[in-house]
């Protein structure tokens, strides 16, 4: 069943759009001519051809829709020299009609049983929902009601109640140590406010063999030139091997004269100084130079490391005693450093250099004891790691204890919905299996019976006790489709009046909802759509064409026959009243399973308007309206009023022969009797002939009870207490 028609951007319906809503199994819909009301037929025959147009499903179960329109009279009539056949049920087998109605019904109970089960499980659902909510909220304000003291532990549960909830959940069969709020308060505040976090430990000195530098043999030995040369007595006697390389250089830069002489140098003085100087005696002075830039090297790799560690920001690390290990260090580096350099100044000499040793063993004394510190306080923070694992659980099991109740009430009443909810899903698997066990069984037992003959016997039938005797329909050549033939058997249909066309094809599509052109699909729920059926009909067969649609309502509202849903669409005011007439509606409200809708077009835009009553009164139904209030109404106002309701009525009805009716009244009943209805016959508006009439205080209920007579006279006494209201 349709719930909501949505209709946007499509003819005269704007971009804001209008909506059909509170829709049932009976919809009235009148408008006037180009209010839009086509629309909304065409769009429910099909939505998906009209974007931003939608309909909204009972279930999400669309059914198949017959919509009546003028589209659909060009199609079926007037498209195809043969009209396609209407399969129903054949007459000749009652025993499989009666199967197939029986498990039609039964597919009925079942989606009843469906869809009070969806109702009781939407209910389930929402109970479902709203205890979780309710539980939700009475964690969340265990969650509020902590924080302040135990957000440590609820860290990652506190931006989002439904994760709180879940956590509680999983926490329920927490096994730790009970422990109570004060103790649990306490041991918070220590572990969960202190902010611990590893330390690195402290790299060892690089010492790169210092020692052994220090101890080398290169600086105790006396560099000095070869023995074995004449020179090298004088040299030796003289103990100034160190002034004479000195010399050698000034020599060589003062192109052979001494510098002390300021004499021209012998060639054999200068050869003795070259073999003096020999090979040994550079490699040695080059093996020193080696060592005074290694020693330096490490030195200073050594104060940059010692550098390092009093940069480094730990509370472990005894920076005042690194601070004058490191000046010590510094001073011996200097006054070495210096002896070093003396000695290549004076290869000669034989030095001794102080050692750092013990101040280096110092350092390293101090960075042990800090690491062994902090790898203390890195174990210390791997025990609080647990301790606060610990606690966690158990500040969990006291939050989880404090709700047990809760839990343990809500836990229950979850399980009940849960069960619940879990057969009323079986069940409505187990009913939608049933139900496509029955379809298969009824598409078998139609192949067996289905026939056009049933359709053609009922349109002719109705064709003749209407009236229509001068043409009728029969089986065409081709197997399942129709044609129109007169009597005598002659094709009719290019014949046929635009009334006559458009009544032949009503009764088609009227025939078309108790069967289908397909065979296999005679029995399937349908939604049915009438727009406008008597637009172009003469309006003797207005009442026709009104007492089917409201056998089709009847049907409905009783729960008979596949037609589920029905809509009706009109812009006449007496089709719309008899369509709607239900003789059990009091004071013209909608009943329970109606709907009625105006379609109105407001500055070129259509709206949409919902009653809870039915709104659309004929001129009609106004005179009737005057006659219940009688006592205000003069004697000629009245009479009017009684006349232009007989003329309303009866030359609807027509055929109407007044002679009769007025034979049936004596003396003064047959001269108001005759008045009323003169009008029936010529339309004038003459004097009346109540000139004979008495005007006593009694006339107006004179003309009263003759009008009551009229009615009761012509058989249509319950049209007069209907428009009474009696």
């Amino acid at each position: 069943m349709i719930q909501k028609i949505s209709i946007k951007n499509q003819a005269t319906y704007d971009n804001i759009g209008q909506e059909l809503e509170d829709l049932h199994k009976i919809n009235f819909i009148y408008g006037t001519n180009g209010s839009g009301k086509t629309t909304i037929s065409k769009i429910i025959n099909n939505a998906n051809d009209f974007r931003g147009c939608n309909l909204e499903w009972l279930n999400d179960s669309p059914i198949e829709t017959f919509v009546y329109n003028q589209d659909f009279v060009k199609k079926s009539f007037f498209q195809d020299d043969k009209i396609k056949g209407i399969f129903t049920l054949g007459k000749t087998s009652q025993d499989i009609k009666d199967k197939i109605e029986s498990e039609k019904n039964n597919i009925d109970k079942l989606k009843n049983e469906i869809e009070t089960n969806n109702k009781t499980l939407s209910t389930k659902e929402l109970e479902k929902d709203k205890l979780e909510k309710e539980f939700e909220i009475k964690c969340w304000n265990q969650k509020k009601k902590y924080v302040n003291n135990f957000k440590g532990a609820f860290i990652g549960f506190l931006g989002s109640a439904n994760s709180f909830t879940k956590k509680v959940i999983i926490e329920i069969n927490n096994s730790s140590d009970e422990k109570t709020v004060e103790f649990l308060k306490t041991k918070a505040d220590t572990i969960f406010n202190s902010s611990l976090n590893k330390i690195l430990e402290i790299s060892n000195l690089n010492l790169s063999n210092i020692s052994d530098i220090e101890v080398s043999k290169t600086f105790k030995i006396r560099i000095v030139g070869n023995d074995e040369l004449d020179i090298s007595n004088i040299i030796n006697k003289l103990n100034n091997s160190d002034w004479v390389q000195i010399g050698k250089q000034y020599l060589i830069q003062n192109d052979d004269i001494c510098p002390f002489c300021q004499r021209t140098v012998k060639d054999d003085f200068k050869e003795q100084l070259e073999k003096y100087f020999d090979e040994n005696y550079l490699e040695q002075l080059n093996k020193l130079n080696n060592i005074k830039l290694q020693y330096e090297t490490t030195m200073n790799n050594i104060v940059l490391q010692i550098n390092n560690y009093l940069e480094f920001d730990s509370i472990y690390l005894n920076k005042e005693d690194l601070l004058n290990l490191k000046e010590q260090i510094e001073l011996i580096y200097k006054n070495n450093f210096d002896l070093i350099l003396k000695k290549v100044n004076e290869p000669s000499l034989n030095i001794e250099l102080k050692t750092v040793k013990d101040h280096l063993e110092k350092i390293e004394n101090i960075l042990k004891i800090a690491n062994s510190s902090i790898k203390e306080y890195n174990n210390s923070i791997d025990n609080i790691e647990a301790e606060r694992k610990t606690l966690k659980s158990q500040i969990w099991k006291f939050i989880v204890t404090e709700i047990e109740n809760d839990y343990l009430t809500y836990h229950t009443h979850l399980k009940n919905l849960d069960n619940a909810i879990s057969g009323i899903t079986n069940s409505n698997k187990n009913k939608d299996k049933k139900i496509e066990e029955l379809t298969t069984s009824i598409n078998i037992l139609e192949n067996q019976i289905t026939s056009v003959q049933p359709t053609i016997d009922e349109i002719n039938k109705i064709l003749n006790s209407f009236g229509f005797n001068n043409f009728k329909l029969d089986k065409a050549d081709k197997n399942g489709s129709y044609k129109i033939v007169r009597d005598d058997g002659t094709d009719a249909k290019a014949t046929l009046s635009e009334g006559e066309k458009t009544f032949i094809t009503f009764l088609y599509f009227y025939q078309l909802l108790k069967g289908s052109t397909n065979a296999e699909n005679i029995t399937i729920d349908r939604i049915v759509v009438f727009d406008d059926p008597i637009s172009s009909l003469d309006s003797n067969i207005l009442f026709i064409v009104s007492n089917l649609i409201r056998e089709i309502i009847n049907n409905i509202k009783n729960n008979k026959g596949n037609i589920k849903q029905i809509f009706i669409l009109t812009h006449n005011v007496y089709f719309h009243k008899e369509v709607t007439f239900d003789k059990k509606r009091s004071q013209n409200l909608k009943m329970a399973n109606e709907t009625f809708l105006i379609v109105k077009k407001i500055n070129k835009i259509s709206k949409i308007i919902c009653y809870n009553y039915n709104p659309i009164k004929t001129s009609y139904e106004l005179l009737w309206q005057e006659i219940k209030e009688n006592n205000q109404s003069s004697n000629i106002t009245i009479f009017n009023t009684l006349r232009r309701i007989l003329e309303n009525y009866f030359k609807i009805l027509g055929n109407f022969n007044d002679d009769n009716i007025i034979n049936k009244f004596d003396g003064e009943e047959q001269i108001i009797c005759k008045a009323l209805m003169s009008w029936i016959n010529d339309g004038s508006h003459y004097m009346h002939d109540d000139l004979f009439i008495d005007n006593g205080d009694d006339t107006v209920d004179k003309y009263l009870n003759t009008f009551k007579k009229i009615f009761e006279y012509t058989n249509h006494l319950e049209h007069y207490k209907m428009m009474l209201g009696e």
